[in-house]
């Protein structure tokens, strides 16, 4: 009911190829009335559900109760205090996949930005290493994710 929009993606992703575009498409805003911010309880319920039934399709497991709360964490907007753990997690996750290799540096990269902007306004030694780490795994990704955040008039 509330987190639709990430089940659609998840199962459209599944049956077709998508892509994690760097340009911005489509501003939104957050409103204190929306269902995702009233009905907070309910979307991360919801969330962790559609979360759940993907590790079990692409990682063919179920999450642990900790790893559950890692993704959500991840999800919502990396702490610092779960930063160390989740990257673990996540590192784990993918050793024990086989992932196309084309594409995975650069989905690796925008994960570590992504964390990147979660806590840069809470932490920004965290934050500055996360976007380091972008860098070492695909440079040429980060640079032009940053150039577009970062470069355009």
């Amino acid at each position: 009911r509330i987190a639709q929009d990430y089940e659609l993606w998840t199962r459209v992703i599944a049956e077709h190829q998508g892509a994690n575009l760097p340009e911005r498409l489509v501003s939104y805003r957050h409103l204190t009335t929306s269902l995702s911010k009233s009905g907070r309880s309910v979307a991360f319920a919801e969330a962790a559900k559609v979360s759940q039934r993907e590790a079990r399709r692409v990682f063919g497991r179920n999450l642990t109760g900790n790893e559950a709360s890692l993704v959500a964490s991840f999800r919502e907007g990396l702490d610092a205090g779960d930063r160390e753990a989740f990257w673990r997690f996540y590192d784990d996750l993918l050793s024990n996949r086989n992932a196309r290799a084309d594409d995975l540096p650069r989905t690796v990269a925008m994960h570590h930005l992504k964390a990147a902007g979660a806590l840069s306004s809470k932490a920004l030694r965290p934050a500055v290493a996360e976007i380091l780490t972008a860098l070492r795994t695909d440079f040429g990704a980060t640079l032009r994710w940053l150039a577009t955040r970062f470069l355009t008039a």
